[in-house]
């Protein structure tokens, strides 16, 4: 288990503070399925920048990004404890 409540860690963070864990667990689902930042703007339903919320996410230890973007072990985590 976590040390720590990984929602509290999330929330804290620069861009995060804005939005719900409801949002939160949104964007990572679609992540796990987007092909292209398009689809990732088309499924949330609150505005958002997409961009600051994958670099929040990045800086945090829950996305990492190359050749598109993927979950880290620690986003999976966040993702099915969020379920």
């Amino acid at each position: 288990m976590f040390p720590y409540d990984p929602y509290q860690r999330v929330k804290t963070s620069r861009y995060y503070q804005m939005f719900s864990q409801h949002t939160l667990m949104n964007f990572l689902k679609v992540l796990t399925t987007a092909s292209d930042i398009r689809d990732i703007v088309d499924a949330n339903t609150e505005p958002i920048n997409v961009v600051a919320f994958l670099e929040s996410l990045k800086e945090d230890g829950f996305v990492a990004i190359g050749n598109g973007w993927y979950l880290t072990q620690k986003g999976k985590n966040l993702l099915e404890r969020g379920q």
